[in-house]
């Protein structure tokens, strides 16, 4: 396997802060590879995952090893991107991915990419396509839920839709995200691959919370120098 290079880098959207990820061989010009995550985890969680005594789990490593650069970012609401109101709907999610192949182009050069995209995110992959073809040079779809005509997952959901209506942001904890790999069917995951997924989102959630208390924080002091937060910059100088 080549050596392959980690990066991290992050996207502006208006004021949302999205994060994303990077692995590549070391060699410049290798195709771009982007990886689009769905709507029960984050990024790392789906494409990077690391499961203890179980190597080989991660596409990220697998892609790269094949001399792919592959990309993925956290969508607004997931992860180490900003945490809004927002619900993150396949618009909001194209926005995203606008924003990020600005990002993807400018430390690369190349102006279009594959888009994989699994569950949600071959909805959102398939969206941006639609809304930017001249991005995508090919797109693939994992696990897509094209109509959902009698598909007896959706129609068990729809027994909840006015639920998610009125509430809109599903409640997660570790016992949510081990469940999502028994929800529909069981047995078709090494047992160690639930936890380990359940942990990784867990911990992105507690660094999270964590980096906003520590904003909220900092946000209460300014530079004695200038007179300005530290933060937003805001002049609280009491000098004439």
């Amino acid at each position: 396997m080549p050596d392959i290079i980690f990066e991290e880098h992050q996207a502006q959207k208006d004021d949302v802060t999205l994060q994303m990820y990077r692995k590549h061989p070391a060699a410049d010009g290798a195709p771009v590879l982007f990886l689009v995550h769905g709507s029960s985890f984050s990024a790392r969680s789906s494409y990077d995952l690391q499961v203890p005594g179980h190597p080989g789990h991660s596409l990220m490593d697998a892609f790269a090893g094949f001399g792919y650069d592959v990309w993925m970012v956290d969508h607004e609401g997931y992860g180490r991107s900003s945490h809004t109101e927002s619900s993150s709907d396949i618009a909001c999610d194209v926005e995203d991915l606008k924003v990020t192949a600005e990002v993807v182009e400018r430390e690369t050069g190349q102006a279009s990419a594959i888009y994989l995209g699994q569950s949600s995110g071959a909805l959102r992959a398939g969206a941006f396509a639609n809304a930017c073809p001249e991005r995508v040079k090919k797109i693939a779809f994992a696990a897509l839920t094209y109509t959902g005509k009698n598909s007896p997952t959706l129609i068990k959901r729809a027994e909840r839709l006015e639920e998610w209506k009125n509430n809109p942001r599903r409640v997660v904890d570790e016992d949510y995200y081990r469940g999502v790999f028994t929800r529909d069917v069981t047995g078709l995951t090494i047992p160690e691959l639930a936890p380990a997924a359940a942990v990784s989102e867990m911990e992105q959630r507690r660094r999270q919370r964590a980096q906003r208390r520590l904003l909220r924080h900092l946000c209460q002091f300014t530079d004695r120098r200038t007179g300005k937060n530290i933060v937003s910059g805001t002049d609280h100088s009491r000098r004439p």
